[in-house]
């Protein structure tokens, strides 16, 4: 079990990195007006805004994976701690 928990702890922290660095690169794009000003992504004039809500929304969630795995991996080595010392 410790093994899958710290595994998806790598996976976790892969995705939120990602999601963050293509939040940043989105943003820049947006206000640097990159040449995709008259890209649509939202089919509103928005064009940056529903990607940015996507994107906030993947944090999100990766923010609430991350707390779960750091308990799970807490209360791994705590189960561990206890069973070592009976």
């Amino acid at each position: 079990m410790a093994i899958f928990t710290l595994l998806f702890a790598t996976g976790v922290g892969a995705g939120f990195g990602l999601t963050v660095e293509i939040k940043r690169v989105l943003n820049a794009l947006e206000s640097s007006d990159g040449g995709f000003s008259n890209v649509d992504f939202s089919g509103n004039s928005d064009s940056f805004g529903a990607v940015n809500k996507f994107f906030d929304k993947v944090q999100v969630s990766t923010s609430l994976l991350l707390l779960a795995t750091l308990s799970m991996a807490a209360l791994s080595i705590g189960t561990s701690i206890v069973i070592y010392r009976k």
